[in-house]
Parts: structure tokens; sequence; C-alpha cells
């Protein structure tokens, strides 16, 4: 066996960085330490972070369907309690509420941006039922959508 150079030292590095990064890339739990390679901001997220990112990411593109915490859960391959408890862990609030609160906050922007009727916004952000969801609005807001819709439009 001969003496270790420089340039041999090297390769070995290379060579013992290369075999790391092939192994973290097929189970990214092993590299840990010193000598761990740099990680993506994103995979510094804990598990129950990334899945809430994802789910809000899913219900923020489907506001206007019709959707469950069962059917969520299917969706983001997880169960009802997982998906529950990292909702309310991370967010504050649980599944259901939250995404009232972002179908109403659509439904405003849609009522003062748009000229959709109201039975349009009701039907874009996951409300089938007009009159439920003018209830919602109303409850949210203190205001019901026509009530906003007439504040919104220039006296004349």
């Amino acid at each position: 066996m001969g003496e270790l150079t420089s340039h041999s030292t090297d390769n070995l590095v290379n060579i013992c960085q290369r075999v790391l990064s092939s192994l973290t890339m097929f189970n990214p739990g092993f590299a840990s330490g010193p000598f761990a390679p740099p990680q993506h901001p994103f995979n510094q997220f804990s598990r129950h972070q990334q899945l809430v990112k994802k789910t809000c990411d899913y219900l923020l593109s489907n506001l206007d369907k019709h959707l469950t915490l069962a059917s969520i859960s299917k969706a983001m391959f997880t169960n009802r309690n997982t998906l529950s408890g990292a909702f309310k862990k991370e967010v504050g609030q649980g599944v259901a509420g939250w995404l009232r609160q972002q179908r109403m906050e659509q439904a405003m922007h849609l009522l003062i941006t748009t000229e959709l009727s109201i039975q349009e916004i009701a039907i874009a952000v996951g409300y089938p039922d007009q009159a439920n969801f003018s209830t919602t609005f109303k409850h949210t807001f203190d205001k019901n959508p026509l009530q906003v819709r007439r504040a919104m439009r220039p006296s004349g």
C-alpha cells in the first residue's frame, strides 16, 4: 500500500461525500452530525409543519370543492387525528375553522373586486347553498354579503 498524498486524500474525501450524498438521498435521516450535507431550509421544517403547509396549499386550491376532514386526510395520505393534531399545533385552530376563514376571506375579495352574483361567489368558495353562505359570511364579518356589496358601490 502506498503513501497517502494530498491528491489521494482529496479523492477519498470526494468519494466519501458522494457516498454520503447518495445514502441520504434514499434515507434522509441517515446524515447527521458535523458531516451532514447542507439541506434546503424546507427540509428543516418538522413533519407536522410540512403536512400543514401541503394541506393549506391543497385547501386553497380547492376552496370551491366539498371537502371533509376524511377526504382531506385521504388526499394528504394521513389520518384524521394526525392531520387535526398537526393543524391545531401549527395553526392554532382546526382544519374546518381555517378552511371557513379562507373561504370567507376569498368571498370578501370577490365581493369587492368582481361583479359576480352572490350566488356565484357562494359556489366559488364552496357553498352551494346561498343561505348557508350568507349566514356564515354575516357571522364572520357582522354584515351580510349584500350589505358589503352595497357599501362598496359608490352612491349616485
